[in-house]
């Protein structure tokens, strides 16, 4: 067994997941390590791990705990634990794509800002019924990135500011608000918004596009894709939001739970905004790990849910004003409105559905259930270790599923973090 260069950088580009989101997280409590012949027997059907004997994995995972701990205080003795765990497949995706079993890949992180790099590396165009838009000056795959409603676009300065990949990104500028200063300034209807986003295709003549959605894009994506048909050449839903819909069974998060008490109160009472908007804003502080105990495992798992420390505040942007948060109110009302389940069920593009292990905000059951209601295959996949905004601190996973899925309309080969879900959805054939 030989690891080298990409193994290394591979487990520091993972490591790095941690550190974005808490700085002084490993500082404070450790590194988790988990024993290696321990893993390699539990670990023995992951498919990740299919074409390793036992003693292989054991070796990979023992060689990665020799670099990491030689890098990071060790908690002790952890094995088990999810974060030892999430170690060890961090340890065999290294390895791997070291011996070219999979083209996973560490990625520089974008040093510009996002606007920067679209004023640069993009042109600014709009349709003749006036809906704005960049597309990269490069890139031979025409792709339709759909951000979360109200957002800023610096959520998706990775993919944005990667020079590598082959994606000719289009970045519309949504009527409801500001693309960099996030927020929802009126109310703008799903619909209206597709209409926008056909136009953008039909300007640019394409014939075939593809589409990346997250959250609560994902039902402006699907109707989008519907309305483009065979032109809509794949449509990748990353952590997608289809709350509310009525024929499945509701599980929402907390997070969702808490989310609709306000936006109810909002809605009957819109003077409560400003009130309600200021509470929001208070949350967008970084975990303080010194109240947590080393000894309470489950509580430092929270680490996996977390975003990015550089994003904390702009994931909250459109709950953060009074008038952003009366129409988040109104255009959550009018997006559950939407016939989600119809229009998924009537698809026919390939779709790929990428989930977070640990994502606090949608429901992944949610996500589930809708696409086996709809009976829509799919590609569906787990990210081990992963919260919300996957397409920004798993980005490497995202770049290597995406592109698999664009050149085979299926979804990859099972990696140990990134596992396909659900038996009766599956991937489209190539």
């Amino acid at each position: 067994m030989r690891v080298g260069p990409r193994f290394y950088g591979l487990i520091d580009d993972a490591l790095r997941e941690i550190d974005r989101r808490s700085p002084e997280y490993l500082r404070h409590f450790g590194i988790a390590l988990p024993d290696p012949a321990a893993f390699a027997q539990r670990n023995q059907t992951n498919p990740g791990c299919h074409g390793l004997s036992t003693g292989d994995v054991e070796r990979v995972v023992a060689a990665a705990n020799r670099y990491l701990g030689g890098r990071y205080p060790a908690s002790g003795h952890e094995d088990g634990s999810f974060f030892a765990e999430w170690v060890g497949t961090v340890g065999i995706d290294a390895y791997r794509a070291t011996d070219e079993a999979f083209d996973l890949e560490v990625v520089r992180d974008a040093e510009d800002e996002t606007a920067f790099s679209l004023q640069t590396d993009y042109d600014l165009r709009a349709t003749s019924a006036g809906a704005g838009y960049y597309i990269r000056k490069e890139g031979r795959r025409p792709v339709l990135l759909i951000n979360a409603t109200g957002l800023p676009i610096e959520v998706w300065r990775r993919i944005l500011g990667d020079a590598a990949h082959d994606f000719r990104l289009i970045v519309p500028i949504r009527r409801h608000g500001d693309l960099f200063l996030g927020g929802i300034a009126q109310h703008v209807s799903l619909e209206q918004e597709a209409s926008d986003l056909i136009s953008i295709i039909d300007a640019e003549a394409i014939d075939a596009v593809h589409i990346l959605a997250w959250c609560n894009g994902a039902r402006l994506a699907v109707e989008a894709a519907g309305q483009l048909g065979r032109r809509a050449a794949s449509l990748t839903l990353i952590a997608p939001m289809f709350k509310g819909i009525a024929d499945l069974p509701p599980s929402p998060t907390p997070y969702l739970r808490d989310l609709q008490a306000i936006l109810d109160a909002v809605a009957q009472a819109p003077k409560a905004a400003a009130i309600f908007a200021a509470r929001i804003a208070e949350t967008a502080r970084p975990m303080d790990w010194s109240k947590v105990s080393p000894a309470d495992a489950r509580q430092r798992e929270e680490i996996f849910r977390l975003p990015s420390r550089r994003h904390l505040e702009q994931l909250i942007k459109p709950l953060m004003s009074a008038e952003s948060l009366v129409n988040v109110a109104q255009r959550v009302a009018s997006d559950e409105r939407h016939p989600t389940l119809d229009r998924l069920s009537r698809l026919k593009t390939p779709v790929m559905v990428i989930l977070g292990s640990h994502d606090g905000i949608v429901s992944n059951q949610t996500t589930i259930d809708a696409l086996r209601k709809a009976q829509c295959p799919s590609a569906t996949l787990l990210l081990r270790g992963a919260g919300h905004d996957l397409h920004d601190l798993q980005y490497r996973y995202l770049r290597f599923a995406f592109s698999h899925f664009l050149d085979k309309r299926r979804g990859p080969r099972p990696m140990a973090r990134l596992l396909p879900i659900g038996e009766p959805l599956s991937a489209p054939a190539s």
